[in-house]
């Protein structure tokens, strides 16, 4: 099985490579704020 042609490939690797690093981003700052509060109460 060949694969001849790409639809989107440049589209394919942005969003591959853009939600991983969101969530990390979104997880990062969610463990730093935790943290803010605990430290802070």
């Amino acid at each position: 099985m060949t694969i001849t042609k790409y639809k989107n490939p440049i589209f394919f690797y942005s969003i591959s490579t853009v939600f991983p690093w969101a969530f990390w981003f979104i997880a990062g700052y969610v463990s730093h704020i935790t943290l803010l509060i605990v430290i802070n109460t």
